[in-house]
């Protein structure tokens, strides 16, 4: 694996699981085909804008340097790069951001009521003989002394027996 593939591997790994699914479970790809078709980039060109544009998603490299780095790894101009770049924002970035939120609210909303079905089971699930617990006459005339490991079952046990 090459130095490139293991960053944007590492990058991933490092993400909150919600968001590496959003990443790899949408068709921003296809938007990015789309894209590279409209403005007749060869099959290398968009592979190096795919390669551009997975880099700012997995925050490898900021997307303010995405308009420069399109212009040099493409070898296109100013304006192609600019064109690029605001239809990658509009189509690609900013609908993968409403993912992102809307996946991030599920997210919290799930860990909400996982921590208040925890909370809720807590309280009703008793805690066993709880220290100080007050048993019954006969549950206390039936079990052994803790003192005494001789002693039998109907035997009162005696303050004096070591």
């Amino acid at each position: 694996m090459d130095t490139l593939t293991q960053e944007i591997t590492n990058a991933l790994q490092v993400m909150p699981s919600h968001i590496r699914e959003v990443i790899s479970r949408t068709p921003w790809q296809k938007k990015l085909e789309e894209i590279s078709i409209k403005y007749s980039l060869t099959p290398e060109q968009s592979q190096t804008l795919l390669v551009e544009v997975i880099l700012v998603l997995v925050a490898i490299v900021p997307e303010e340097e995405l308009v420069e780095n399109i212009k040099n790894e493409l070898g296109v101009s100013d304006v192609l790069a600019n064109q690029l770049t605001t239809e990658i924002n509009e189509r690609v970035f900013m609908w993968l951001g409403k993912l992102f939120i809307e996946k991030e609210q599920q997210h919290n909303t799930s860990q909400t009521q996982i921590i208040k079905a925890t909370q809720n089971n807590a309280l009703d699930i008793p805690p066993p003989n709880l220290p100080g617990e007050v048993l019954e006459e006969d549950t206390l005339a039936q079990q052994p002394s803790r003192l005494n490991p001789h002693q039998t079952e109907h035997e009162t046990p005696s303050p004096y027996t070591p």
